[in-house]
């Protein structure tokens, strides 16, 4: 109960911060999770991860980042079984969230960043999909249905035997 309130004040008091642009505003990098496509209802071990630097580019250690997810429509919960987490960055500035659970509504997640460190804040969102279907993929790299991933197989298996193949003919020569 502690930790839920203490999430949620945190993530409450870095949410609100909508004045102008302070000097000594964090910058948040994404470094993993944008444009993923995942099924609707899977379980994904680390499917977030950001670098949280200062104006200058450098690191930023023991910066609260709170990752927000939708309330209703395409969204999930973290391993806290919320829909909000708090993560904190190490000395590399980087942090990366909990296991995130989707629920089986397809579209856009978009998940809501909040960073701070001292007066230091900054914002960012990272936009992922949930589908229903048998292609998924990260970016340009596709998970193939079972269907594509056994092609795949006989093709790479294909280009292993012709390879072979006329290994031994020019070892024969």
């Amino acid at each position: 109960m502690v930790r839920l309130l203490l999430t949620l004040l945190i993530a409450g008091s870095l949410a609100a911060q909508d004045g102008p642009r302070d000097p000594a505003a964090l910058r948040i990098v994404i470094l993993r999770g944008a444009g993923i496509v995942h099924p609707t209802g899977s379980s994904v071990s680390m499917p977030l991860a950001v670098e949280v630097t200062d104006q200058t580019g450098n690191p930023v250690q023991g910066a609260v980042v709170s990752l927000r997810l939708p309330s209703f429509g395409p969204s999930g919960t973290f391993l806290n079984g919320l829909t909000t987490d708090i993560v904190i960055t190490g000395k590399d500035g980087r942090a990366a969230a909990s296991k995130l659970r989707f629920n089986n509504t397809p579209g856009t997640v978009e998940v809501r960043l909040a960073a701070g460190k001292g007066p230091a804040r900054g914002n960012a969102t990272i936009a992922l999909r949930l589908s229903n279907d048998d292609t998924h993929g990260e970016g340009e790299l596709n998970y193939y249905s079972r269907k594509n991933k056994f092609k795949m197989v006989l093709i790479v298996a294909g280009a292993a035997a012709g390879s072979l193949v006329a290994g031994l003919a020019v070892a024969k020569k």
